[in-house]
């Protein structure tokens, strides 16, 4: 299974971060690329269910894409670099938010 480079919170209704991860391996520009393709990619959307769940960004080093799900009041991005497989982050995210239930602490 791919490792995702990190994680950030946003309030959906303005998509701002409110807390993220550590992004140890990458500058500290990285994680505010992602948001700014996710916020521009929610700008020109006409409702927000309209956006693409994985986003490529664009960097000029290696491939990333900006992988995203809503839950409740919150948009959780999940950015990853090189090649990764976008569709099964996103559904282990879903599954971790949908159902916490199946994951006893």
């Amino acid at each position: 299974m791919a490792v995702i480079d990190g994680l950030t919170a946003l309030v959906s209704a303005n998509a701002r971060p409110i807390v993220q991860t550590s992004f140890r391996s990458f500058p500290p520009a990285y994680p505010l690329l992602h948001i700014n393709a996710y916020s521009n990619a929610l700008a020109k959307a006409v409702r927000p269910e309209d956006v693409d769940p994985v986003l490529q960004v664009t960097l000029p080093d290696e491939p990333t894409a900006c992988c995203h799900l809503q839950h409740r009041s919150l948009t959780f991005l999940c950015p990853i670099s090189g090649y990764r497989e976008c569709c099964v982050l996103t559904a282990v995210l879903y599954d971790e938010l949908t159902f916490p239930a199946r994951h006893p602490s």
